[in-house]
């Protein structure tokens, strides 16, 4: 009967390295909040666009539309 209170007990436990990250997370969220806007822009401004790049290599089909 221990055993099944032990295992049950480990399932819930939480991973160290989920710990260690939100304790950093808690304690850092200044810095974190800082890069947010360099994330934000890197994404809009140079990951989006990398969407075009695909396009142009496309042969179009108005009828079909871009996606296929």
């Amino acid at each position: 009967m221990e055993n099944i209170a032990l295992s049950k007990h480990r399932l819930k436990e939480i991973p160290l390295w989920k710990k260690k990250l939100s304790i950093a997370l808690k304690k850092h969220w200044q810095l974190y909040l800082l890069t947010l806007p360099v994330l934000l822009y890197f994404i809009i401004f140079e990951y989006l666009p990398m969407y075009g790049v695909v396009i142009a290599f496309k042969n179009f089909n108005p009828v079909k539309g871009i996606m296929d």
